[in-house]
């Protein structure tokens, strides 16, 4: 068989499949089978997506496929520049329509620049060109309208697009290795730095970091993110546990949990620069039941003897050497028999397994701003065996995009430990 003759066979077959399943997964999108699980349906949903992609790819001329991928920056420029301009903003939410003439009248900005960016932002199906230069919002537009996600879309396209254009020449530099050390990665590179990412938004660039710090809540409190609690069944816990919250940033989970868990209470720690510009953002129904406090997870962990010491998406952010400093703070402060670890964190999958097209998108971009990525199933328990070998997994939770939860318990320690 020819290799075109392959190739339309193979065209046939993705179109049939896309026409078979396109249908049946926007209709159980909609909740048309309750009983199925998010990670059946991102599943499904995602080999559509992939069945379109591909079929995409072998309908395009090779070389021209190649330069699409090549020029793919520039969505993410095109969308920065959207938000630089609140052009988001000036597009009134609902039917209403904008005008080019009046979008650069409102921003100031050249007319000639924001026909292209709203060409490629509408090519991308964000925004609804209704008329030719004019313009509406549409249901991926109007997310940018919710502060957190867009300060997360702003980081991306604007810190993660530095660090990215970085990475061939920090990968270069260290031999073509991943470095252990934080501070030799692409982030040093793009802001001209030897601090880590953390270090450099605390002390150096604080705006960057009250946007960092709004950008992670944008990520966990939108469906970007399975919240801890549809992963872990948390009415298994003690139902007036107290929770501490460690790296808890602007405290979305606790804020949330807290609201779903009646009886459980929160402490949630971070940097002194994260906690001043968080703490006035919790609703009165639950204000007694959450503190803020100051904290350096790399030392001494303050809070004693707490049922539940919570690490979402936190150790993903350090080496192991940092990870076992973390959490041998946090054993020596546990109860043992009583305390516990929750730690919410992405698995690497094994050879074979699904792995999430999110789940690489991050990685590199992990890889760029900390070289850091994630781990698999049997690296984190090594990892929390070589920290302290008297914690015990309790529990494995997988969740979907290769999310999940591991929960620990500190075990009494013998005599000659």
């Amino acid at each position: 068989m020819s290799h075109k003759n392959g190739t339309s066979d193979r065209i046939k077959a993705l179109s049939l499949f896309i026409a078979q399943n396109a249908t049946q997964v926007s209709e159980l999108q909609l909740g048309s089978k309750p009983d199925l699980t998010s990670g059946e349906l991102e599943k499904m949903t995602q080999a559509v997506s992939d069945a379109c992609r591909e079929l995409e790819a072998l309908l395009t001329e090779p070389h021209e496929w190649l330069a699409q991928v090549a020029w793919g920056y520039m969505d993410s420029v095109a969308l920065s520049i959207v938000l630089e301009m609140n052009i988001h903003r000036h597009i009134q939410a609902g039917d209403s329509q904008t005008s080019l003439a009046q979008l650069a009248d409102i921003t100031g900005g050249s007319i000639d620049l924001i026909k292209r960016i709203m060409r490629q932002c509408v090519k991308r199906s964000i925004f609804e060109e209704v008329e030719p230069e004019l313009y509406r919002h549409n249901n991926r537009s109007m997310c940018l309208l919710h502060h957190e996600f867009a300060s997360l879309m702003h980081y991306l396209v604007d810190d993660g697009l530095l660090c990215g254009a970085h990475l061939a020449q920090s990968t270069l530099e260290n031999n073509l290795q991943i470095p252990s050390d934080r501070r030799l990665s692409a982030f040093q590179l793009a802001f001209q730095t030897d601090k880590t990412l953390y270090d450099y938004y605390h002390t150096v660039d604080q705006k960057r970091g009250r946007r960092f710090a709004d950008a992670m809540a944008g990520h966990y409190n939108t469906p970007l993110d399975e919240p801890i609690e549809t992963i872990f069944p948390f009415s298994t816990l003690n139902r007036n546990s107290l929770v501490v919250d460690v790296g808890g940033g602007n405290g979305q989970h606790s804020l949330r949990l807290a609201a779903k868990f009646p009886g459980m209470r929160f402490v949630v720690q971070d940097h002194t620069s994260v906690i001043q510009s968080a703490q006035g953002t919790v609703p009165a129904a639950i204000a007694g039941r959450i503190q803020w406090q100051l904290q350096d997870m790399y030392s001494p962990q303050q809070v004693k003897g707490a049922d539940i010491y919570l690490l979402s998406h936190v150790l993903m952010d350090n080496t192991n050497d940092d990870c076992a400093t973390v959490i041998r703070h946090i054993t020596k402060a546990m109860k043992p028999g009583i305390s516990k670890i929750l730690v919410h964190d992405f698995v690497n999958p094994a050879k074979g397994e699904y792995a999430s097209p999110f789940l690489n998108l991050l990685d590199l971009h992990m890889v760029a701003s900390l070289n850091t990525f994630s781990r698999s199933y049997r690296e984190w328990l090594q990892m929390f065996h070589s920290a302290d070998p008297q914690l015990s997994l309790q529990r494995f939770c997988a969740g979907p995009k290769n999310s999940a939860v591991f929960e620990f318990l500190l075990n009494f320690r013998s005599h000659t430990d």
